[in-house]
């Protein structure tokens, strides 16, 4: 049977059978716009090619045959005779996936129900588009509500029942209050409808979240809404526009995603948002804008901004959908109502207003002043188009939430949805330091565990000895793509033996992260001749926990001596009916020597000497990998640090953290860390430290007394000179290479 390209049916690029669920996206759009249901019985399906070393077949039927319905299920055949097993179907994408090994190689046909779509898109002047309306739904309610306000639970002026009453009285419909990292619960006040706790997350940027139970533990923005979205918790970015509060700048903002809002208007810090939201909209983006008081003090930051929700019911549910699917408005005393019909757009505003809509990169595409009405023509090549209503009278605002103008054809594709999709499945690398640029230990390292690239923990056996060392791209190179800095490479001197070994390891907090999921490892890889690696991946049950399961996937490349992609697929096996422990993960091996007692592990992999080095190490949910994508150095640093921090003197006597002496011989300093770490760590010191006064005193002893999350305490220990109660320094004594090693890895 002959191969065709697997193709993204929307453009000329090249992908895998994952990218067909966009098509499902493009559906829910479709429903609107209206589409035929077809059913046919022998549609042919043929085999699609990806890449030789593909770990699965694929077979798709025509392109105007996808799309198939899950209801009627697909009845697939294989030479006229109903198959029922060793395949998956993607409805999506109107095809079926088996494994290299299957034996199905003759005719395979569906019989299958499909939608046909009868009018895709509108047209404009040669623009082909479709519009994604937030306000179809309708609503015969207006609600007024409060998204982001503080009490005395942090450091607000009123407690929890006084601002909900506040509320009350000045006409709001719902609230939810967000105090800085503490979750407030319901205060149970008649006449306003509560939409759930929420929560002010205040690390590196500030991030509110709704309808919550708990905050995350992260310190890390993309984090923290990644553990909000998978709860299916909307958050929001917070004021990010100030310099004095968490300011996001215009690249780091277009870094971060799946957060659902954006508040283009602060009480606090006035109406400068709108222009962090245009940016993040011209990616195709669908994040909506939201209009706050941010209350600390009901006599100052009260009743300034708002949102306004339609919805036919007032209630929790309704409410809090009603702002998922963008179907409000934001406000500071004005209001504004938009409609469509076909590619008319029309806003309406209750008193007379200076109405303009608003498109990509911010550009003002039409402006009626003094009106109450105003329509405009939408071209199809704007990629979203907002209202502004600004009321005559006393210059209050009204902001509408974007309508998305998706693009088709091959000179733009900007669906909001698919953007989403890419998003959630492709952006993220469950590696740490995949990238190589964090080496906090140092640059070089001939030992065992940790002591050179972050996140990396080396092991070695049978005589082998190793060397880690950092090693630099040449500056321009076009081989490995996005120009990394720097790659790992690992100089192995066999022992020769059967009991010879040598392999670096990343190992993943939380073994059921990836339970029966479909993942793909790749990486960058060449040696200093050909000569094979293998990759293990293994589930370790923690302390207390069942049996680790080794050799999963286990699969031996062959590594030329020219920088080339790898790929390894795989299923994650179940962890259901196991015992998790504490520590549990599941870790990434790669083994560049392992003697016949590995053989199982490393699908036979021998003794070897040689040099092997790696660059842009990635493992993510799905078939196929996906291009990699560097984060910025001081974001992967501080996921780093979460498992090690090296806190470094800046100078001698450099000050390390403060404290009170308890006795004549011993104080507690506190010393502040550079973020969250994942436990207790143990503490290593590189240098001389003592305790500074007014004189210095040499420490005879430092050790861990208590740890938080973000703060260890240290007793420190002097041989005499202290008096209890007297306030003392924790600083070292030599020079700014002295430094405080924290450890927390789950191994070493």
């Amino acid at each position: 049977m002959s191969k065709t390209n697997w193709q993204d049916p929307t453009s000329s690029e090249m992908r895998s059978t994952h990218i067909s669920g966009l098509q499902e996206a493009v559906g829910k759009i479709e429903e609107s716009i209206g589409v035929l249901t077809t059913t046919e019985t022998a549609i042919s399906l043929t085999e699609v090619f990806i890449s030789n070393d593909d770990r699965y077949r694929i077979f798709q039927a025509p392109i105007n045959k996808r799309n198939w319905l899950s209801s009627p299920t697909p009845v697939i055949k294989n030479n006229g005779v109903t198959i029922t097993e060793g395949f998956e179907i993607d409805y999506g994408g109107g095809a079926i996936i088996l494994s290299v090994n299957g034996s199905i190689s003759d005719a395979l046909t569906a019989d299958a129900t499909y939608t046909k779509i009868t009018k895709l898109y509108l047209e404009y002047e040669g623009n082909e588009f479709i519009i994604n309306n937030p306000y179809h739904n309708g609503g015969s309610l207006a609600l007024k509500g409060q998204l982001h306000c503080h009490t005395t639970n942090s450091d607000g002026l009123s407690t929890p029942s006084e601002l909900a009453n506040a509320y009350k009285t000045a006409g709001f419909d719902f609230l939810t209050i967000t105090d800085h990292d503490f979750v407030t619960p319901d205060p149970e006040v008649a006449g306003i409808t509560w939409i759930g706790s929420g929560v002010e997350e205040t690390n590196q940027k500030h991030i509110t979240a709704f309808d919550i139970d708990t905050q995350s533990t992260s310190a890390l923005p993309q984090e923290i809404i990644e553990y909000h979205r998978n709860n299916n918790k909307m958050c929001c970015f917070a004021h990010p526009y100030n310099e004095n509060y968490y300011n996001l700048s215009e690249d780091e903002l277009k870094s971060y995603y799946d957060f659902n809002f954006i508040e283009i208007y602060n009480s606090i810090l006035g109406d400068n948002g709108a222009d962090h939201w245009d940016v993040i909209l011209s990616q195709g983006r669908k994040v909506f804008g939201l209009a706050v008081d941010d209350c600390h003090n009901i006599g100052i930051q009260f009743n300034k901004g708002w949102v306004v929700v339609h919805t036919d019911t007032n209630s929790k549910t309704a409410i809090l959908e009603s702002l998922r699917n963008g179907n409000f408005y934001a406000s500071t005393g004005n209001d504004v109502s938009v409609s469509l019909s076909d590619n008319i757009m029309t806003a309406e505003s209750t008193e007379s207003s200076n109405i303009s809509f608003i498109g990509r990169d911010g550009r003002v595409l039409q402006t009626n002043n003094g009106v109450t009405s105003a329509a405009y023509t939408i071209k199809g090549d704007e990629i979203y188009v907002r209202v502004t209503s600004i009321k005559a009278s006393d210059s209050t605002y009204a902001w509408s939430q974007p309508t998305f103008i998706d693009s088709m054809g091959d000179v733009e594709k900007t669906i909001c949805d698919i953007n989403e999709l890419i998003n959630q499945s492709f952006m993220r690398n469950e590696i740490i330091n995949g990238n190589f640029d964090v080496w906090q230990r140092g640059i070089s390292q001939s030992g065992l565990a940790y002591g050179s690239d972050d996140r990396w923990a080396s092991s070695f056996l049978g005589g082998t000895t190793i060397l880690h060392t950092r090693e630099t791209f040449n500056p321009g190179q076009n081989i490995v793509i996005d120009n990394p800095k720097y790659f790992s490479r690992t100089v192995v001197t066999s022992g020769n033996a059967i009991g010879s070994f040598a392999h670096k390891t990343q190992y993943i907090n939380d073994v059921s992260l990836f339970t029966n999921k479909i993942m793909t490892l790749s990486f960058w890889a060449k040696a200093d001749a050909s000569k094979n690696i293998s990759v293990e991946f293994i589930q370790n049950f923690g302390v207390g926990g069942s049996a680790s399961i080794t050799g999963i996937g286990a699969v031996k490349k062959t590594i030329t001596n020219g920088w080339t992609k790898y790929t390894v697929t795989l299923t994650m096996p179940n962890v259901a009916g196991k015992t998790i422990g504490e520590n549990s993960y599941t870790s990434i091996r790669f083994w560049f020597e392992a003697g016949t007692n590995y053989n199982a592990r490393t699908d036979s992999l021998g003794n070897q000497s040689g040099t092997f080095d790696l660059a842009m190490v990635k493992f993510e949910i799905g078939r196929k990998a996906t291009p990699f994508t560097p984060t910025r150095y001081q974001d992967e640093k501080l996921k780093c640090n979460y498992y090690a921090q090296k806190i470094t003197a800046s100078r001698q006597y450099a000050g390390f953290g403060n404290g009170v002496a308890i006795s004549t011989t011993q104080a507690l300093v506190d010393v502040p860390l550079l973020g969250e770490m994942r436990t207790t760590p143990t503490l290593t010191l590189m240098g001389t430290f003592g305790l500074y006064n007014t004189d210095y005193i040499a420490a005879t002893e430092v050790a861990m007394f208590s740890f938080s999350s973000n703060r260890v305490t240290l007793l420190v220990t002097v041989v005499a000179g202290l008096t209890a109660g007297q306030a003392v320094r924790f600083v070292n004594t030599a020079d700014a290479n002295d430094y405080l090693m924290f450890s927390a890895e789950l191994i070493g």
